[in-house]
């Protein structure tokens, strides 16, 4: 991944406000059978997140809050100017556990 593709995704992530997120029937209905809303996504992408990782074809792994307090491990990627939700669940306990730790 180039220093660019880096500064697209970071510009993307931080402005979460301003980007607009690419919903389909396909990342719904994934999202839904692992029991997250789209809401809450949007909400934990926006609520400061922790990214984790990230993999060749620039698909971040990000742990974030909702407006309710629930903790979730997202997988998503930046598409023209838009964030696509790839996937997302409850995070694990190691996941977890970062994200307290980083919240102190």
């Amino acid at each position: 991944m180039g220093a660019q593709e880096l500064d697209i995704a970071w510009s993307l992530h931080v402005q979460v406000g301003v980007a607009q997120f690419d919903w389909d029937d396909a990342n719904r209905d994934h999202l839904k059978r692992h029991r997250v809303s789209t809401e809450e996504f949007e909400q934990a992408m926006s609520n400061d997140p922790l990214d984790l990782e990230w993999e060749d074809e620039i698909r971040y792994h990000t742990i974030g809050e909702t407006d309710r307090g629930r903790v979730l491990y997202m997988v998503w990627t930046a598409r023209d100017a838009d964030i696509r939700a790839v996937t997302s669940f409850p995070a694990p306990g190691a996941a977890k556990q970062a994200w307290h730790g980083r919240k102190g």
